[in-house]
């Protein structure tokens, strides 16, 4: 990409790189954890168009997944950065993604997935890290692409679907099965975590643990 002209900046942690993700999620009083990634990229990309890095006529944001979500939410809020933003498989509305986590909706979805109830490792996982619907509604709103799509005012590609996933439509078992053994590992990282506290250990990521394993295999 520098070939081309392209640069790369790498985000610190929010407010510091010494913040542990266990205080992150903590301390965020939940939307506010969303709201400073979010200024994060915003900020960065400020000082490069400041640094006359960036060319603030032709900057534009794409991600996928949560980087898609940044970029739907950057439709919305950062136009005065962005000139164009590309959404891939990001989620467009909070209260939407919480409650198909909590309830499912498996009529329409080639993955089905989903509907782990009030207590499963995942909804619990997301209402901490993002926020409850019961009493966040409106924070959560605030931060959806879905719900302010009237403020959007810079063009938004938007690309989305799971018929394109070969192992999603042809291999539903096997998609079943990473998805139960996800939620199996949020439930197995909130039991580890919550006896190295007691024993005055930092917080330790089971997932980044074994993503390293399996990567390095």
């Amino acid at each position: 990409l520098g070939e081309h002209g392209m640069e790369r900046q790498q985000q610190a942690a929010p407010e510091g790189a010494e913040t542990t993700p266990e205080q992150f999620l903590n301390d965020q009083e939940h939307q506010r954890g969303v709201q400073r990634m979010q200024q994060d990229v915003a900020d960065g990309t400020r000082y490069q168009i400041e640094q006359g890095i960036a060319d603030p006529n032709r900057t534009c944001i794409a991600g996928w997944s949560y980087g898609g979500y940044v970029a739907f939410t950057a439709s919305f809020m950062n136009m005065d950065i962005f000139k164009c933003s590309v959404a891939g498989a990001g989620v467009s509305d909070l209260r939407a993604m919480l409650r198909w986590v909590r309830t499912g909706s498996r009529d329409n979805d080639v993955n089905g997935g989903g509907g782990g109830g009030q207590q499963s490792p995942a909804y619990q996982y997301w209402t901490d890290a993002i926020g409850d619907p019961s009493r966040d509604d409106a924070a959560l709103d605030q931060f959806s692409a879905a719900q302010n799509a009237n403020r959007v005012t810079i063009p938004l590609l938007i690309i989305h679907g799971d018929e394109f996933d070969s192992i999603v439509k042809h291999s539903r078992w096997l998609a079943m099965l990473g998805s139960n053994a996800y939620d199996f590992l949020l439930y197995v990282n909130r039991w580890v975590n919550y006896f190295r506290r007691k024993l005055g250990f930092p917080y330790w990521s089971l997932a980044a643990y074994l993503k390293h394993k399996v990567k390095n295999a």
